[in-house]
């Protein structure tokens, strides 16, 4: 599914994949998911 994201955040996104040995979707699905988890836990 596709999305569009600002070039700063794709640029340091893809450099924490590259670090982690990672593909760029799977560290933003990562990303996404703690995300939802920490909106979760605040309600």
């Amino acid at each position: 599914m596709p999305v569009s994201i600002e070039r700063s955040v794709w640029e340091y996104l893809s450099g924490k994949a590259a670090q982690r040995g990672v593909g760029l979707s799977e560290l933003v699905t990562e990303v996404l998911k703690r995300d939802i988890e920490i909106s979760e836990a605040l309600k």
